[in-house]
């Protein structure tokens, strides 16, 4: 899965690293319910953290073009973690980086397909059926030294075990319990619906912090956010996610009840040492966001 170095991409305003970077930064730096953002920090990680790694990311991708999809995930993921010496932004590099690839080894603006209504993913698919044993074992090397929560108890194709022949198949075993490996599988399905709403006139009359902070809650009450599930069990997910769906029907965004209520969820999820941190959603609205970025920057 190799490509023609370029660090332009297809004529576009910005390279691929400034967009992957713009992408990390805006999503890090909205008010997002129990999330890290420039008012809120974890005991381990503060919002320079991101930014700082979003720069570090963003110049390992530009780095790493004409290289294979797994070195560029390593790569960017060693940038980050030498950068910050915490794991900020797995999921996303694991999201951006086949963007990246796929336009690089197609010559093809996939984002703009995948705003469109119609968008199958189909391209995406066949993209990952691609991915050689060297790929999956440098993604599984990348995933392990940043030690995610959750992961690693698996009994087939555990990511801390032997790495398989195939990228696909084991995102395939993933899918049920990690919303970024079914990206893999279903051809960013999610990533794309969340970038054409980002796109819709609706959000684009709104700054782009308060849309990204409405679109997590719409995403939340649509799907278990699967770090949730990973780290505290599917029961407590679907708690969550209702608590998202009360949000969302309690008032119209900026509302005196909406904003009321969205308080309460935010202090829910910031319980427990974080480990209610919707961690997942964060990672598909960076990817949304670099998709539908033509539309912000």
């Amino acid at each position: 899965m190799n490509g023609p170095a370029r660090s332009i991409d297809l004529g576009n305003r910005i390279g691929f690293g400034e967009r992957a970077r713009w992408s990390i930064v805006q999503e890090a730096s909205a008010i997002k319910a129990g999330n890290v953002h420039p008012s809120a920090r974890f005991e381990n990680m503060d919002h320079s953290q991101f930014v700082d790694a979003a720069h570090a990311i963003g110049e390992a991708i530009d780095q790493s073009l004409g290289k294979s999809l797994g070195t560029m995930v390593v790569e960017c993921t060693q940038a980050m973690l030498e950068t910050t010496g915490v794991n900020t932004s797995l999921g996303t590099i694991l999201l951006l980086a086949p963007l990246v690839q796929y336009e690089l080894n197609h010559s093809e603006n996939i984002r703009c397909e995948m705003l469109r209504k119609d968008w199958t993913g189909s391209k995406l698919q066949e993209f990952f059926r691609s991915a050689d044993a060297n790929d999956c074992a440098s993604v599984y090397r990348a995933i392990a030294a940043c030690k995610p929560g959750g992961l690693g108890t698996a009994e087939t194709m555990d990511v801390l075990g032997p790495p398989p022949e195939s990228l696909f198949s084991a995102m395939q075993l993933a899918a049920d319990r990690d919303d970024v490996a079914l990206q893999y599988c279903n051809g960013y399905q999610q990533v794309a619906t969340c970038a054409q709403i980002l796109q819709s006139p609706d959000f684009r009359s709104m700054l782009l912090p308060d849309a990204i902070r409405r679109l997590q809650v719409i995403m939340m009450a649509e799907r278990v956010d699967s770090l949730i599930a990973r780290k505290c069990g599917l029961p407590f997910g679907l708690n969550v996610q209702s608590q998202a769906i009360e949000v969302l029907q309690s008032g119209p965004y900026g509302s005196e009840r909406f904003e009321s209520n969205w308080s309460a969820f935010d202090v829910f999820l910031r319980g427990d040492g974080n480990r209610r941190n919707p961690g997942t959603t964060a990672d598909l609205i960076a990817a949304a966001l670099y998709v539908a970025s033509d539309a912000w920057i």
